[in-house]
Order: C-alpha cells, then structure tokens, then sequence
C-alpha cells in the first residue's frame, strides 16, 4: 500500500502530523516519564495500557496488541485504507497531495473510489425518481409523515423504482460493469448469475460517513410487496461497516451542540431535525456497538440514550449503557411517556416538550434504580428487601464516591430507612465483591500460567526464542550502547526468525552509518508486517543502565535456548556424541549462571 506514495511525501506527512497530537484528538492522553498513555480506545478497558511515544513518533496497546504509526492510527480509528489515511493526515498538515499519489495506483483504494462514484450517481438517481410520475405510493408516505422538502434534500431521501433493472441500467449507461456494481452492494446477482436491483419499491435514505462520501443505503418498504422486510439495508462493502458507522452523524456533528441523541429509527432521527432538534443519530439495523459507541465519545461529551419504552427498549438500553462503559462521555436516559417513540411523541406534543424531557433525563444509575424498582412490589416487606439487595450491588459498582452517596441518600428516602443502614449494605456488598475480584484474579492468573505452560509445551523453544529475539531487537533499536555491546554477539544471522533477521538488519544499518534508526522508517520498510507486533518490538524504552542490564539477561537467556534447541536436534538425529558434548555445555552453562547470580 505505500507504495501509492513516493517514500517521501509519506514522510512529510508523518512528520508534519505529531502523534501526541493527532491521537489526543481521539483519545484523552496523560504525560508518564516514558511518554503518554490513555484508554485504548480499540478495546475496553479501565486501566490504560495504551502507549504514545512522542519521540518515536509510535503508539502501542500493551493491552490488545494494536499500534503503529500515526497512519495506522487514522487508518483503525476512522477505518481508512492507507491511501485515504495519508490524504486524510496530509489535509490536516495542509500538504498538498501529488496528483495520482506521485506513484502507482493503489487497487483498494481505486476500488473505494468507484464504489462512492455509484453510490453518489444511485443517490441522485433515487432523490430524482421520488419526484417522478411513478412514485405516487412513496410521494403519499412522505407526506404522511409529514416531511418537507428541505428536510427531503438535506437527507437525500429518495424513491427505488418498482423495476428489476432500473438502477443496473442507469449505472452501466455511467460506465460501470456488472460486477462493480455487485460489489458496491447496489445490485445482487442470485444462483443462477442474473443480476437485478438490490432495492425496488422503497423509500431510500442515503448513509453518509462523517465526511460527506454516500456510503450505503436503507430502503424502508411501502407496500406488502417484495420480502416484507420493514428495512433493507446496503450489505457490508469496502467502505460501509453497519457497526462502525451511524445514521445522520455527518449532520448531527455540526449542530454545534456537545451532545448526541441515540435513537432506534432514521424517521426518529428525521422528525428530531425537522423540528430543529439537530443532534440525533441511530444505528443502522444493528445494536449498538462498541466501535459506535468510542466514535460517538469523538464528537460528543454527553450522549442521550431515547429507546422505546418496552421489554427490547430497556434491553437495548441496557446494552448501549454498557457499551459507553470505561468511554470519556456522559450518559443519561430519556424516557418518553406511554411508550411513545420521539417522531410520535413531537407530532402529538411538540419540539419544546421533548426538550423538556431531554433535560429532565436520568443519568444511567438513577435510569437502572428505577427500572429494577419497577419489578418489585415495595408494599410487601421481603420485596422490598429484594429491592434495597439488587439496588446496594448496583450502588457498590460505582466509583464515585460522591455520585453513590447522592443515590444512597435518595434510595433511603424512597424506600423510607436510613442512609446508615444502606451504606452498611454497601460496604458488606463492596467487601464480598473484592473478595470475589481477587478469587478471579487468582484463578485468572492461575489459568493464564497453565495457558502458558500448555503454550511452551506446544510450541516448543521456538516460542521462547521469538519473544526473547522480540524484546532483545526492541533493546538494540533503543539503545545505541546496547548495539554497540551485543550487535558483535547478536548478528543478524543468529536471529531465527525472517522479520527479526531483517529487523536487525535495518538496526544495525542505521546505527553503523552513525544515525539513530527511525521508528517510522522501519514501520513503512515493513508494509506486510503486524504493525502492532512491530510497534510492540520497537516500544522498548532506552534507558542506558537498565537496557544494557537488560540486553545481558536476555543474550544469557538465549543463550540457553539456543543450547536447548541444539539438544533436541542432537537428540532427534540420534547423534550421541554431539548429544554429549551438548549436554555438558548446558552443564558448564547452567553452573556460570548460577555462579553470577
């Protein structure tokens, strides 16, 4: 993939966007000795593991194993390939992009291209027929619901002819093959290879990304034609992912508010604008996700949770609640009366009423006592001990001390006791919950060794001798006295694995010609490669003391690996003398080491 990119102009660009920057526009990153951390924000966790290296120019999970340049970080937290990557950080550094990428093309991303060139020509296609003579049944449902034109344009919303081939046809007149158009998701072709129209007879609502760039389709129906499916949505393609993408956000992000709405429903979303409430968005016939939820703690600091008010919205609301967990957002739940949805309750009440109960929302503890008080009947003693049981666990789940004590005040007002007598509840709670916290984590730790025994088993010494080769080249690329030690003792042919020879062969390279060697350099010379196992290996600190101290423990551990490799061999060729001389060298090794320890 760089080599769309002149080697170059992927280095301005890497330069001019520092890391500490770019990602502490996503992530919230405190200053440590050795550089930044944070939440990692491509995997839940509630003590940061996540690692940026300002003078490397590199970031790290130490948690899920991600990292890289700030490509790679652009590339995983918008979900860009490459090329768009670099675009995308080369317009932030206000760089001029070299026509055609000033190299060759790139497939993928020439393959994105077309897709958001028929989707933009489907988008116009659709919003054109809305209007035409065949679309009396999509014109009759736009006016029930009450849409304007303004809000007709703004969205796009369009009509998908009751026809086989109307789009196909209109697309390949623009150029496009068959094929393509299958794989932008526009067309379906069956068993028997015929290929027809993935929409016919819907109202059609265009999905943008943040961007701007159509990237998908809904199709809601308007008859008791077709499969009877209420929604039809695009499938997955390059550059549409139902889980990573929502419904209005490209709107919803210039409202100017600091807040998001998180509804079930594009109308929901729809009538919420239309009345001038212009912070909404929903999910796109899927749960919330936890790829939703960290790009809504992007572009918000509050987000407001308005599911329905039945069994599968509380469910749904439950979920979403959980999934902003550990997140650097607020959440609060609106709740709309007689299990109304926010188009219903506007049409009936009005735009200022909503609001009101916007404001009035309950933050996610006050929404969870509240349902959970609703199973129980409080006039019979037992449930309402039931009640105070379920509510205490609830309570000594939380880590604000303030916040519990707010709701432990109002827990006992309602159900008429005493604030003591709660907190004493809270603490035996919190007592039994740490004993249990620490059960687990000794059988977490007790079943991660017998996972780490049963892995060496498996895999032998070549597992040893990879995470030793790992952190020794993570050392030798950190330290230039750790080089100048060891790179005799340590040539590139001693390491046994192919990435590892290479690695230690741009190491050495640059050190030889008297310059420390570059973290990003080394990242974009190895295209192919995990750059999370890369930014893992070249993440080591260099401290001068320490990593020479280091450095020596680990050539000794190898050493011993190297012996033990050796003995296997010996011993499955059934070479006894070697097998021998071998063995009394381990011998001989193994009394040096004790003998320095």
């Amino acid at each position: 993939m760089p080599g769309f990119f002149s080697e170059d102009f992927i280095q301005e660009v890497i330069s001019a966007n520092d890391i500490a920057d770019v990602i502490g526009d996503y992530v919230q990153l405190k200053r440590q000795s050795s550089g930044m951390v944070g939440l990692c924000p491509f995997h839940k966790e509630k003590t940061p593991s996540f690692h940026v290296s300002p003078d490397k120019q590199l970031y790290h999970c130490f948690g899920c194993g991600v990292g890289g340049t700030v490509i790679h970080f652009i590339m995983q937290a918008e979900n860009f390939d490459f090329v768009e990557a670099v675009k995308f950080l080369a317009e932030r550094a206000k760089i001029p992009v070299p026509e055609n990428g000033g190299n060759h093309d790139n497939e993928l991303y020439e393959r994105k291209q077309r897709i958001y060139q028929m989707n933009r020509l489907a988008a116009r296609f659709f919003y054109t027929a809305l209007f035409s003579e065949n679309a009396k049944e999509a014109q009759a449902y736009v006016k029930k619901r009450g849409l304007t034109k303004d809000t007709i344009r703004t969205y796009g919303i369009g009509y998908a002819p009751d026809a086989w081939d109307a789009l196909l046809r209109h697309l390949e007149q623009q150029g496009f093959h068959r094929g393509e158009i299958v794989d932008a998701g526009l067309a379906i072709a069956n068993e028997k290879g015929k290929i027809y129209d993935r929409f016919r007879n819907r109202l059609m609502f265009p999905i943008f990304d943040v961007r701007g760039n159509v990237i998908a389709f809904s199709g809601r129906i308007l008859s008791g034609d077709g499969d009877g499916r209420k929604y039809v949505n695009s499938p997955e393609t390059p550059v549409f992912s139902k889980s990573k993408n929502l419904f209005s956000l490209n709107l919803a992000k210039k409202s100017g508010k600091d807040s998001l709405i998180l509804v079930e429903g594009q109308m929901d979303v729809i009538s919420l604008y239309q009345s001038g409430i212009k912070n909404a968005i929903a999910t796109l016939g899927t749960a919330i996700t936890s790829e939703h939820a960290w790009l809504i703690s992007r572009y918000a600091k509050k987000v407001q949770i308005c599911y329905d008010s039945d069994s599968a919205g509380q469910k749904a609301t439950q979920r979403a609640i959980e999934k902003f967990e550990g997140m650097d957002v607020s959440v609060s739940v609106i709740e709309i009366p007689q299990g109304k949805d926010p188009d219903e309750y506007i049409k009936k009440h009005s735009a200022e009423a909503f609001e009101d109960l916007a404001t009035a929302a309950k933050n996610t503890t006050e929404y969870q006592l509240s349902e959970m008080k609703k199973k129980y009947n409080l006039e019979d003693i037992g449930q309402k001990i039931d009640f105070v049981n379920e509510a205490v666990n609830l309570l000594a789940d939380l880590s604000n001390e303030v916040e519990r004590d707010v709701h432990i005040r109002a827990l006992a007002a309602d159900i008429d006791s005493s604030p003591e007598a709660i907190y004493a509840e809270v603490r035996k709670a919190l007592y039994r919950k740490n004993r249990r916290r620490e059960r687990d984590t000794l059988r977490d730790v007790v079943k991660s060794e017998q996972t780490a025994e049963r892995k060496d088993r498996q895999q032998g010494i070549d597992h040893k001798v990879s995470e030793l080769e790992a952190q020794m080249l993570g050392l030798l690329f950190a330290d230039r006295s750790v080089y100048q030690k060891f790179a005799s003792q340590m040539p590139k042919e001693k390491f046994s694995i192919p990435l590892h020879r290479s690695l230690a062969d741009e190491i050495y390279s640059a050190w030889e010609s008297g310059t420390a060697p570059n973290a990003a350099d080394m990242m974009l010379k190895f295209p192919d490669a995990d750059p999370g196992q890369l930014s893992g290996i070249l993440s080591q600190s260099a401290k001068t003391g320490e990593s020479i101290q280091a450095a020596e423990d680990l050539y000794q551990s190898l050493q011993g690996v190297w012996l033990d490799r050796a003995i296997e061999e010996a011993a499955g060729s059934g070479n006894v003398t070697e097998l021998g001389n071998l063995l009394k060298q381990k011998k001989q090794f193994e009394e040096r080491r004790r003998s320095a320890q």
